[in-house]
């Protein structure tokens, strides 16, 4: 029976690789052993630990500038840097935190960036995408409502779904529709006229009412616009362009009126009316538990799941303000996430979804050890790389993180009832396969750097991963045991043996090796390693997560 009792033993190897594969996108063999001495409530003590990042904002390619001027970094000037090199810094910058962390928080920017969809592809705006992650990372911690308003108030999204074009003289309603619709409760079916289950087209019309006045900065007055507690810029508000009359909402939120403001002081007051009316309904608690239940476990959520896990998880967010810390944790050091609370086959959690492209390329990084060119030393080499090659290489396998094509953001997070499935199809398998094992084994020019190369051979001697390389089937089970959610057993035992073997023998393997470490010369162990190493990244159960 599915509940989300408390698992207290040692997580053990398994275990913590299962956790940090769907926790971080740094699953290595050394975070992994550390984890593996740690009980869940431990391991997200641990996980939910400040980040301690050597780099807190993006960088300029000139070194003797700043990226952008923040709360920390006020009196800085402008960067002379290209408009779209800045524009691609910022994404360079999270990829590099994304890959180098060891916390949960960047899984749940991602997250969150899944909920609160936006793409701004405006390169003179990316002062605001900035914000945006930043706001993402604030409250990656905190509280989902909390959040809902920010982003509300926030500049990027009042480019991207046009509220600052929103004014009691013309009121535009796509913000408006979207936090309804997308954001929060959700749309659920028609059920009438301008009626679905959560809410209704009056309803719609109301909210763009509330959230009339609210609009953009320029970026030249990104400091005027701290937000008391992020200290990231908000919009302003025009109280001139505010519909000041009552809003009065539909039946689906129990017709409430919420009084229109008097003075731009109290926009707030109402925007805070408005983000607790919603919040208030069971629905909307009910759609971020689902959501956060197929992000970090599984696709299938069945009425015993519902019942079980969902409702209980709903309960959990109603009562403690939305608060995603708690939630999360709640549900990761569960039985159930760890596939104990039931002895079914077919079930299983472990191994359930499959990785997406940002999943596949960070995590393989961080399993094979490659790192980019120093941040701080090199950053054209950095922008080159954590950009136009992994962002890049991502976007081309079907994941063009921070740029989705539409607000409904990534079909394979929102589309059901296949979810996850969708990260492969015809014409991105391709590009899973091959672009960044092949890459990285040939390897990768960027400017001003050493080429970026996967020595498989130096890898599997000195990576302190494999403790008999000399011996085939140990060192077979040990990259089955860090790279895939099984090992492998019958026929695909032997597919991948004969990957690394070809027609030698095990004995054949370990008198090469041997040779390799007596004569330095490791012509024939890395023809073998490549080809090994190529075959299990390609391999279906590589996509595992």
């Amino acid at each position: 029976m599915a509940s989300l009792t408390e698992k207290n033993s040692l997580l053990g190897f398994d275990n913590a690789l299962h956790l940090l594969r769907r926790a971080t996108y740094a699953p290595n063999k050394t975070n992994v052993s550390q984890f593996s001495n740690y009980t869940p409530t431990q391991a997200l003590d641990a996980l939910f630990s400040t980040p301690n990042y050597a780099v807190p904002e993006p960088l300029a390619t000139d070194t003797s500038q700043k990226y952008i001027p923040t709360f920390l970094s006020p009196s800085v000037a402008p960067t002379s840097m290209d408009d779209y090199d800045r524009y691609y810094m910022v994404y360079a910058w999270w990829f590099h935190r994304a890959q180098n962390s060891n916390t949960i928080h960047s899984k749940i920017i991602e997250f969150l960036h899944t909920i609160f969809v936006t793409n701004n592809q405006n390169e003179r705006y990316q002062d605001f995408t900035f914000d945006y992650m930043s706001l993402l990372e604030f409250y990656a911690s905190g509280s989902i409502k909390t959040l809902a308003k920010k982003m509300s108030r926030l500049n990027v999204m009042h480019f991207y779904l046009d509220n600052r074009l929103n004014t009691a003289g013309a009121p535009n309603e796509n913000y408006a529709r979207e936090f309804l619709e997308l954001f929060t409760i959700l749309k659920g079916p028609q059920d009438g006229p301008g009626s679905y289950t959560n809410y209704t087209e009056q309803d719609v019309q109301q909210a763009a009412r509330v959230l009339t006045g609210f609009t953009n900065i320029l970026e030249s007055e990104r400091l005027s616009y701290l937000d008391s507690e992020s200290k990231i810029p908000l919009g302003k508000k025009v109280f001139a362009n505010h519909d000041t009359g009552n809003k009065t909402f539909s039946a689906k939120f129990n017709n409430q009126t919420i009084n229109g403001a008097t003075s731009a002081a109290s926009m707030d007051t109402e925007l805070d009316a408005f983000i607790n009316m919603v919040f208030n309904q069971p629905a909307t608690a009910k759609s971020y538990a689902r959501r956060i239940y197929r992000y970090f476990v599984s696709r299938n959520i069945t009425s015993e799941i519902e019942n079980d896990i969902i409702t209980p998880l709903a309960d959990h967010l109603y009562t403690n303000d939305y608060n995603i810390q708690s939630t999360i944790k709640l549900l990761l050091k569960s039985r159930h996430f760890y596939d104990e609370d039931d002895s079914l086959v077919g079930d299983e959690i472990i191994g359930a979804k499959i990785k997406s492209p940002l999943e596949l390329v960070l995590t393989l990084y961080s399993q094979f050890n490659i790192t980019g060119p120093n941040q701080q030393t090199n950053t054209l080499g950095f922008l080159q790389f954590y950009f136009y090659f992994l962002w890049y290489r991502a976007s081309l396998a079907g994941q063009n993180i921070f740029q989705p094509t539409n607000v409904a953001g990534y079909p394979p997070i929102t589309e059901s009832p296949n979810y996850d499935k969708l990260w492969i199809n015809s014409s991105n398998l391709r590009y899973r396969y091959s672009l960044f094992i092949d890459d990285l084994i040939k390897g990768i020019s960027i400017p001003n750097t050493p080429i970026i190369v996967f020595d498989t051979v130096h890898y599997v001697r000195n990576s302190g991963n494999f403790s008999s390389p000399a011996n085939a089937n140990v060192l077979l089970n040990e990259f089955f045991e860090l790279c895939l959610v099984e090992i492998p057993t019958g026929v695909r035992y032997i597919y991948f043996s004969q990957a690394l073997l070809g027609n030698l023998s095990a004995i054949n393997w370990q008198n090469e090796w041997n040779n390799y470490l007596a004569t330095n010369d490791s012509t024939s162990v890395r023809i073998a390693l490549d080809r090994f190493i190529r075959t299990l990244v390609k391999s279906p159960e590589y996509q595992l997560l």
